[in-house]
């Protein structure tokens, strides 16, 4: 179960972004809340809303990316450019600077898992 995402340097997302799945201390909507143990809860469903441009689909576009990139980096050979490689444009120095993704999760095991990987162009 998706604990969080986090994302860097990717097409309009220049500084990490975020998308938590925790659950926060708020009584509102305790259907929504899966309660792992006494440390963890997180929320079964998240909404990401705001304005026009501001990033929504990129985070979505991002965390699509990485699975993908996960699934097929097997095909990928050295000296080959990624094309997932999208980086922040509107900054200069980002252009050439590696992507990050990190993927916080809860295992069927009950264990945390963080898996984190940053690329460039090749």
């Amino acid at each position: 179960m998706l604990i969080d995402f986090t994302v860097s340097n990717f097409r309009s997302i220049k500084e990490p972004q975020t998308l938590s799945m925790l659950a926060t201390s708020a009584k509102e909507n305790p259907d929504n809340v899966f309660k792992v143990d006494d440390k963890i809860s997180l929320l079964k469903t998240s909404v990401i809303y705001g304005a026009n441009g501001s990033g929504k689909s990129n985070l979505v576009k991002a965390l699509e990316d990485m699975a993908y990139f996960v699934h097929l980096s097997t095909d990928h050979k050295k000296g080959e450019r990624i094309e997932y490689y999208q980086p922040f444009k509107l900054d200069k120095s980002y252009v050439i600077k590696p992507i990050t993704f990190e993927l916080e999760f809860l295992g069927s095991d009950n264990i945390r898992y963080r898996y984190t990987f940053s690329f460039t162009e090749f």
